[in-house]
């Protein structure tokens, strides 16, 4: 038997992704802080895969590419594209809290983010979000909660 709807809204992206926070509670870092005195992050690709992703690397990534995602809806696209989103992003006012909120846990002197592209399935990310704080206050927490508080994200798809 085939199922045939009609006039319903409906989307070709099924991924879902989710943060739980388990506890304000703080752990200490895991943020490798290398001889450079800065914290090395590479933007990550958070689509359809099913995974947690509890580490502070991670989370920091995650947030990241959030914010590379957020800037780069602001930013026409042109064969330099993934440059001046990331240009940008580092000038915005929401990477340099980042920075400072982190650095401040971790006594980094700041964060280079190692690549020019990362991906956040668009309804987990740009579609649903325009400021990294209407992120965090989904989520119920701030940068340094999201970042080494009892967090996990949760990417999934519903294709089972």
């Amino acid at each position: 038997m085939i199922q045939i709807r009609h006039g319903v809204f409906e989307t070709n992206s099924s991924s879902t992704h989710s943060v739980t926070v388990f506890s304000k509670k703080f752990s200490p870092s895991t943020l490798d802080v290398y001889n450079d005195g800065y914290i090395h992050v590479n933007l990550g690709e958070f689509g359809w895969e099913v995974r947690n992703y509890y580490s502070q690397n991670e989370r920091l990534s995650y947030l990241l590419t959030m914010l590379y995602e957020l800037t780069g809806r602001n930013i026409p696209y042109s064969h330099n594209y993934e440059q001046n989103v990331m240009e940008s992003m580092i000038e915005s006012d929401d990477f340099t809290r980042i920075v400072e909120d982190v650095c401040s846990y971790t006594d980094a002197d700041g964060i280079v983010i190692d690549n020019t592209y990362g991906y956040i399935d668009h309804q987990s990310s740009t579609d649903e979000y325009r400021t990294i704080d209407e992120f965090l206050d989904d989520c119920g927490c701030t940068i340094t909660e999201f970042v080494f508080g009892d967090v996990c994200v949760h990417t999934d798809n519903d294709n089972h």
